[in-house]
């Protein structure tokens, strides 16, 4: 039997993921924001309806993609209906997580600058913060080379 295995989505990754499954795709392929690898491990989550693998995601997230609707999803097949649909209720290989004061402690946890000296933004910050509160090993798919930088244990970054 394969591990069970969590991947926690960022904003951009999320959209991506939004488009593609409203495009009525198969399975997630490499895309502007999916890698080959990520694609890979969310057909895990996908292909087992989340028996194997679970795609995770923040309300802070979802936030962020209704302020910025019109310009992530122009010429996309979502519209804003399909939106609040998949956020009503959600494919059962995704789970959208509460930002709320159980996650606030976690960001102490969260560095203000990468390695090389980036800046984290507090968006960001908050994404970190939440994936952190689950207190597991997890897969972190992000576009953001500043957060890849990071080191922080039981986070793996894609």
């Amino acid at each position: 039997m394969n591990k069970f295995e969590y991947y926690y989505v960022d904003t951009c990754i999320l959209a991506d993921i939004i488009i593609q499954h409203f495009d009525s795709a198969v399975e997630f392929g490499a895309s502007q924001y999916i890698s080959k690898e990520m694609a890979q491990k969310l057909n895990v989550a996908l292909h087992s309806s989340g028996d194997n693998g679970m795609v995770l995601t923040s309300s802070f997230a979802v936030i962020e993609l209704i302020n910025k609707f019109d310009t992530i999803f122009n010429g996309t097949p979502v519209n804003i209906n399909k939106l609040y649909a998949f956020i009503k209720e959600p494919p059962g290989w995704i789970t959208i997580e509460d930002t709320d004061s159980h996650v606030a402690p976690y960001l102490l946890s969260v560095p203000e600058t990468s390695p090389n000296g980036d800046q984290i933004s507090g968006d960001d910050a908050i994404h970190i913060a939440t994936a952190l509160s689950r207190e597991e090993e997890l897969f972190f798919l992000t576009t953001d080379g500043r957060i890849k930088q990071l080191d922080l244990g039981n986070i793996t970054f894609l």
